[in-house]
């Protein structure tokens, strides 16, 4: 068993350390040398949907706490998906797409807060400046999000397992604020080396051990002056205990997903990147 467990360790490495840097290697990079005017065109409008340091509008102006907002006065609009939304919302919240809000000009006089699960920072910095840019007259975001108005106490709509994973995120979502958040990320020790070369070198990375007590783990890490300027803190876990443990603090997530479950899937995007940007026929220069 030993020399599989080995096979097993140095193919997960070797994967890991094959993966690119999204936001340092975007693919299109300088000045190509397009074949014709079609495969310019095609290359060029798909360039923002893979270079990662292209500037999006982003604003912080929006963010306030549950304690300064006049959520009684004003209109909260939870962003999630429909189907998140039905399993656990605030009360008197109503359901829209991000897009949705922006284009419904009779909230655009009116007392706006918005709602999401919490993790999703980068997402609406951009929301906020693109809600600004629209002219929107009072437009607020919850920081800490749903999550935290559950670690806090508030009175939230859905069932006791349905409000605990607020504090769970998915491995798309995590993946997607890695490279647009400042993240701490929290994993097992002998783990700790495969994560260093998988993501970006902006992300803190720091062991813990899965069989320490969830809180006083928890508490250790929130005590700790190098995770002050993170947006959130993940830890890589599916034990019940840390699930549980997180869904007490604000701004604390767990990613239920193993090792080898994050390596497949960030190859898996990688994968696809390369594939979307393989020009179609109708774009192809002939002659």
């Amino acid at each position: 068993m030993t020399w599989i467990v080995r096979w097993s360790c140095a193919f997960l490495f070797a994967a890991l350390y094959a993966l690119p840097v999204w936001s340092d290697d975007t693919g299109i990079q300088g000045e190509p040398a397009y074949e014709c005017e079609a495969e310019a065109h095609y290359f060029n409008s798909i360039a923002p949907a893979f270079d990662f340091e292209a500037p999006v509008p982003e604003s912080d102006a929006c963010f306030q706490s549950w304690d300064t907002l006049d959520h009684d006065s004003s209109i909260i609009v939870d962003v999630r998906p429909k189907s998140d939304f039905q399993k656990a919302r605030l009360p008197s919240s109503i359901n829209l797409k991000p897009i949705e809000l922006l284009h419904t000009d009779s909230l655009k006089r009116q007392s706006v807060i918005v709602v999401d699960q919490g993790f999703r920072v980068s997402a609406q910095r951009r929301l906020c400046a693109a809600a600004l840019n629209a002219g929107f007259s009072s437009f607020r975001i919850l920081r800490s999000g749903l999550s935290g108005l559950h670690a806090a106490g508030v009175e939230l709509a859905g069932l006791p397992h349905n409000l605990e994973r607020l504090h769970e995120i998915s491995l798309r979502d995590f993946v997607a604020e890695l490279y647009a958040s400042s993240l701490a990320v929290f994993v097992q020790a002998d783990h700790r080396e495969y994560y260093r070369k998988a993501f970006p070198p902006q992300v803190f990375i720091a062991p813990f051990s899965v069989e320490a007590d969830a809180e006083a783990s928890i508490l250790s890490v929130l005590q700790s002056q190098a995770i002050a300027q993170s947006d959130s803190m993940v830890f890589v876990s599916s034990s019940d205990h840390f699930q549980r443990a997180a869904a007490s603090w604000q701004g604390v997530f767990t990613l239920p997903f193993d090792v080898f479950e994050i390596a497949g899937y960030m190859n898996s995007q990688e994968l696809l990147r390369e594939k979307r940007k393989q020009i179609p026929e109708r774009y192809r220069c002939s002659g």
